[in-house]
């Protein structure tokens, strides 16, 4: 996926001038700087997705050592791509009960870390307000495509009718709606659903009344909008 597969989905997002948000676990900083350099000229917002799959969040963590995580994620994110670094993604959507506080203590500005809504809401800690952002665990390709197994096509066919029917109901209100493409480039990226992945791309776009903007882009507009 880092080595191979993101760059075939950037090659088709760039084609189509899009851009998108890459959750990042801060060690591939190190081990990948090639990546995080074509992340940076492509114009993406790099979001933190904690340390790496080996630092779950969760209540048997210390706090001061959780706080330590945090700290040391924000800053190897931060050490390369600066104050862009405003989204958090704890580690395969792990959390305690202080993992909020610590994160807005941190600095960032926003979180997907829960699946409960599809609209951005205001979540109150005690470092201050974080965003949440929807990040829609059903409609992603690792839920879809790796643990039910289904076909590529059954993937983008469901990307498809939830897009008709957000944008049915953007129509009837005369207010936004968001999709969020949840998609892994180990998954997405490989040989065999890089056509479909490009196919699926165009099917949204072709719609019309489409908006391509990043986590912190739609953070923004939704504060902006709420005041």
């Amino acid at each position: 996926g880092n080595r191979i597969g993101i760059f075939r989905m950037m090659a088709a997002m760039t084609a189509r001038r899009l851009t998108g948000t890459a959750l990042i676990s801060a060690q591939l900083v190190r081990e990948y700087p090639v990546l995080m350099e074509e992340i940076a000229r492509a114009g993406w917002e790099p979001a933190c997705a904690g340390l790496d799959m080996a630092h779950l969040h969760h209540s048997g963590v210390a706090e001061a050592t959780e706080r330590g995580w945090i700290a040391e994620a924000a800053g190897l994110m931060r050490g390369r791509f600066g104050e862009a670094v405003t989204g958090w993604h704890s580690p395969a959507w792990s959390e305690s009960a202080q993992t909020p506080d610590l994160v807005a203590g941190e600095g960032f500005a926003w979180t997907s870390g829960w699946v409960n809504d599809d609209m951005p809401y205001a979540v109150a800690t005690k470092a201050g307000t974080l965003t949440a952002m929807p990040l829609p665990q059903d409609l992603s390709d690792q839920r879809m495509l790796f643990q039910q197994n289904l076909a590529t096509e059954d993937f983008t066919a469901a990307v498809l009718a939830a897009h008709a029917t957000l944008d049915a109901e953007a129509a009837a209100t005369g207010s936004g709606r968001i999709l969020t493409l949840s998609v892994t480039p180990w998954l997405m990226g490989q040989p065999h659903r890089a056509k479909a992945f490009a196919e699926m791309l165009d099917a949204v776009l072709a719609r019309g009344s489409v908006w391509n903007a990043t986590g912190a882009d739609i953070a923004a507009a939704w504060k902006e909008q709420v005041g």
